[in-house]
């Protein structure tokens, strides 16, 4: 996924990508916005590039996780239309409980 830079560097990035033994579905790792081009839509469109380019290769959805004290990504995650699990105890390790995210990709017509 491509990032994002301006005048000052770097300004966005998504790491996602699509599973290699599931290929219905992608997976974003981690967003990175910097702190001044937040609340520009940058996340959202880096999302929405990410989900356009999983849909033309043959997916159907996207699965993300975090914690569940990340509550600025798990709001944003459910404005995205995401659906949302958890917490789950465990899922990322010992004493690490994690919300899953999950999101269908609409057929563009």
């Amino acid at each position: 996924m491509p990032e994002v830079e301006d005048d000052h560097g770097l300004a966005g990035f998504l790491i996602a990508l699509p599973s290699p033994s599931q290929p219905h579905v992608a997976y974003i790792h981690f967003l990175g916005v910097r702190s001044d081009q937040r609340g520009f839509d940058l996340a959202r469109r880096r999302y929405g590039d990410f989900f356009h380019r999983m849909r033309a290769a043959g997916c159907r959805e996207v699965h993300a996780i975090t914690g569940p004290s990340n509550t600025d990504s798990i709001a944003f995650h459910r404005r995205l239309g995401f659906a949302i699990d958890g917490p789950i105890p465990e899922h990322n390790g010992p004493g690490r409980p994690t919300m899953i995210f999950r999101r269908f990709l609409a057929d563009e017509s």
